[in-house]
């Protein structure tokens, strides 16, 4: 072989070597969107009320049932990443009545490997066993403010994507007797001036017949606590209310 034949074989390789070279992608560093895929808005939010005044005979147990409910819930949802809960207490004087938020954690569903989904359930386990601690550390009062903790609880369901037009699912759950005694008399039918902004969310209400108010036994009564708590919301349609919480 010639000498000029070498060179020009040499240089058509090495012109090939580096158009592959050139075109060899950059390394790809994530952005901030693939390095954080679960974000809030991908998880489902759970809001999970407890009124803690001394009408109710719901316990800490009425709360954690109720809870690993709407868990299982919001787990079978299509598209659910996920469930951000969060758990509130109804306020008290020392809170200006405002209802007290206990704690927030996300438990981000596990991806179809074995030891993922062990981890999973050991951290939903810890998540339930964290509310249970919660609650029984909370304590009794001595007041009911329940429409301000659903005002403020749809609030803080809000802020996090509920109700948009590709919100995640929302539900806020409440184990209460309903017997509000702060913002209105329901005994008397008054109702607030505002209501509560429900667009998007799920509200279930458990315990009205876990009381120790008198009247709980007096259907008619029943009845119209029924409906003076369903349409103090702007979806009435999307309130479910049950007599009594999961056990």
């Amino acid at each position: 072989m010639s000498r000029s034949l070498v060179i020009a074989i040499a240089g058509a390789a090495c012109a090939v070597l580096g158009t592959v070279v050139l075109t060899v992608p950059s390394e790809h560093h994530p952005e901030a969107s693939d390095a954080h895929p679960h974000s809030t808005h991908e998880l489902s939010q759970l809001a999970i009320l407890w009124d803690r005044s001394e009408s109710p005979t719901l316990t800490c147990d009425s709360v954690v049932s109720l809870a690993t409910r709407e868990l299982t819930f919001l787990e079978t949802q299509d598209g659910s990443e996920g469930v951000n809960m969060s758990f509130f207490s109804t306020g008290r004087a020392d809170s200006g009545w405002e209802p007290q938020l206990r704690f927030m954690k996300e438990l981000l569903a596990p991806v179809q490997i074995i030891h993922a989904q062990r981890r999973y359930s050991s951290q939903r386990a810890s998540l339930v066993s964290e509310l249970s601690n919660s609650c029984r550390q909370a304590g009794r009062a001595n007041s009911s403010p329940i429409y301000a903790a659903f005002a403020r609880l749809s609030e803080h369901l809000r802020s996090a994507g509920c109700g948009g037009p590709h919100g995640p699912h929302c539900v806020l759950a409440a184990a209460t007797d309903g017997q509000e005694n702060r913002a209105f008399n329901w005994r008397q039918r008054t109702k607030p001036a505002q209501l509560i902004e429900n667009s998007g969310i799920q509200v279930k209400i458990c315990g009205f017949a876990q009381t120790v108010a008198p009247e709980a036994s007096d259907t008619t009564v029943s009845a119209n606590l029924n409906r003076t708590w369903k349409v103090l919301f702007t979806h009435p349609d999307s309130v479910m209310i049950e007599p009594y919480c999961p056990q």
